[in-house]
């Protein structure tokens, strides 16, 4: 298999956004030869642009209060992987608290190929409850190894049932355990106190697939552990880079796309050529982020093209106004020496404290949030997910929830470029559909596309607030699918309902949209006690990642 293989640029802009399977495939050549099965042509009628709406290839199911996966008629799921799960020869386990999902097709099959999986933190699930107030040496070592990402080898058998390869030669983690190559203009600065390799990865929630088909991956919430286990949070917060045909290849930390809480990613490509990464982050609150590489895209240097990812600018969204801030330390200097100029209460720092932190240049990447607020991005609460349109290149994002600040129901946000192009310096920005009863669905997270325009986002209601008060008439959190042919019509169809106190957290399909993957987290006690209801031989767990079939 030759992962080198070219992709031109208005054929990813074909499949940018799609799922990850789509661009992987195309990333790799797969895309390119792959000859659409009925099934998947049955997939392309869901969408009907002189209508914009959702015709009924499926059934859409009703909320429900259930401790099961709900789907409709005529469609069913495996459950491929659990946390603790053996999947390679070496002994190690699936992860905790799956996230964001990849497929990556092997031999241009439809039912063989690595599954890339985010993993979202840790839990006393996991590692125990502190003794003391402290936590031991074996307990850190678990919690740092629960969370991460995993590899794992996946195939449909004869009788049509998708199993984990616990022998693959393929499957790998990527945990808090390893060594890091940090990269760009971060690397071996004074901010990052000189390093030039970090220890592992963390609270890895969002993603996105490369041109040339590698795995970026999103450190979030990543705070909690860097106190438990004294690590340096300079070193977190990161977007890291996973090959997954290579098990033995050493993770990086791309610096130059800055450093917050990352909550969802998107790669598209200018008029130019450039490359351009869009981020969104998990803070409270958060801005919106864009990186535009320095260099052109050469579809010809296949894997070389990682090193596009070292060098560029990285900007921070004004709203407002619909234009890009550049991110620069002599900005943030001139802005905090302002003597008019008051900091955001939100950054807990004085002007002088602040001016500490930006000395090179380096130290607006590593310090990429407060940058954006001092120099007046936009704050809005926390972006779980973000996805670009595959034919107007649009992007779309999934504000979550915030009841501390009044948005009790989340929102989908869009934002267009102005003429159509990533790089541009000027946008337009507006709300796609909010959440709540009205329009039934709640808490949107991660975002996916399909070739033909519908976006399937994933629910996140707080499981604290499932059928409960405002959240009642929703039920549990859902699987839904958007039609974006006009914003107009822009009430979703239900797909999937989720167990009692779970989430989705990512989607993937094959090829020939034939397999839906999608990870499920749900909320644990902590308490140590064997988990009942659905998913209950878990162990320790019933989070899982599941394959749906029946399209």
């Amino acid at each position: 298999m030759d992962y080198n293989r070219p992709i031109s640029r208005r054929k990813f802009l074909t499949y940018v956004g799609t799922g990850a399977a789509t661009v992987a495939g195309a990333s790799t050549g797969f895309g390119l030869i792959w000859k659409p099965s009925p099934t998947a042509a049955a997939a392309d009628r869901l969408y009907d642009k002189k209508s914009a709406s959702i015709p009924s290839t499926f059934n859409p199911i009703s909320p429900s209060s259930q401790d099961e996966l709900l789907l409709p008629k005529g469609f069913q799921y495996d459950m491929v992987a659990s946390y603790g799960d053996k999947i390679n020869s070496s002994g190690d386990t699936f992860g905790f608290n799956p996230a964001f999902t990849a497929f990556f097709p092997m031999d241009n099959s439809e039912n063989h190929g690595l599954l890339y999986v985010n993993h979202d933190g840790s839990s006393a699930a996991v590692h125990g409850a502190p003794s003391n107030g402290h936590f031991s040496a074996g307990q850190i070592r678990q919690m740092l190894y629960s969370q991460g990402g995993s590899v794992v080898e996946v195939y449909r058998s004869k009788k049509g049932k998708w199993t984990l390869d616990p022998n693959s030669a393929y499957a790998r983690r990527i945990t808090g355990l390893e060594r890091a190559e940090l990269t760009g203009p971060a690397r071996g600065t004074a901010s990052v106190r000189t390093a030039g390799t970090v220890q592992g990865t963390l609270a890895n929630h969002s993603g996105t697939v490369t041109l040339w088909g590698s795995v970026l991956s999103g450190e979030g919430l990543y705070d909690e552990a860097c106190r438990v286990a004294g690590l340096n949070p300079t070193h977190y917060g990161w977007v890291v880079e996973v090959d997954p045909f290579e098990p033995k290849s050493a993770i990086k930390k791309h610096s130059a796309l800055g450093r917050f809480r990352h909550g969802g990613m998107a790669m598209g490509l200018g008029k130019k050529g450039r490359l351009v990464v869009y981020m969104g982050d998990r803070s409270d609150h958060a801005c919106l982020y864009k990186f535009v590489s320095k260099e052109a895209y050469q579809p010809a240097l296949g894997k070389e093209n990682a090193k596009l990812l070292n060098d560029g600018t990285l900007y921070a969204a004004d709203l407002v106004n619909g234009t890009w801030i550049k991110l620069s330390t002599a900005a943030v200097q001139q802005t905090l020496r302002d003597h008019a100029y008051q900091p955001p209460a939100v950054l807990q720092r004085s002007k002088e404290n602040l001016l500490e932190l930006f000395r090179d240049e380096a130290d607006v990447y590593v310090y990429a949030y407060e940058a954006a607020l001092i120099l007046g991005a936009t704050r809005t609460d926390r972006q779980e997910g973000v996805a670009l349109h595959p034919d107007t290149g649009d992007l779309y994002v999934a504000i979550g929830q915030n009841v501390a600040n009044g948005n009790i129901h989340g929102y989908l946000a869009h934002l267009s470029e102005k003429d159509g192009d990533a790089e541009a310096p000027a946008f337009h920005y507006d709300i796609f559909t909010a959440g709540g009863p009205q329009n039934g669905f709640s808490s949107p997270g991660s975002l996916s596309f399909e070739p033909n325009g519908n976006v399937w986002a994933c629910s996140a209601i707080d499981a604290d607030k499932v059928n409960k008060g405002s959240f009642a008439a929703l039920q549990n959190s859902g699987l839904y699918v958007f039609s974006t042919a006009s914003h107009t019509v822009n009430t979703p169809v239900q797909f999937a309902s989720a167990p009692v106190g779970a989430q989705f957290t990512g989607t993937a399909f094959t090829p020939g949209e034939c397999t839906l993957f999608t990870s499920l987290q749900v909320a644990d006690t902590g308490n140590g006690k064997t988990p009942q209801g659905w998913n209950a031989d878990a162990g320790g767990s019933r989070s899982a990642l599941v394959a749906i079939t029946g399209f």
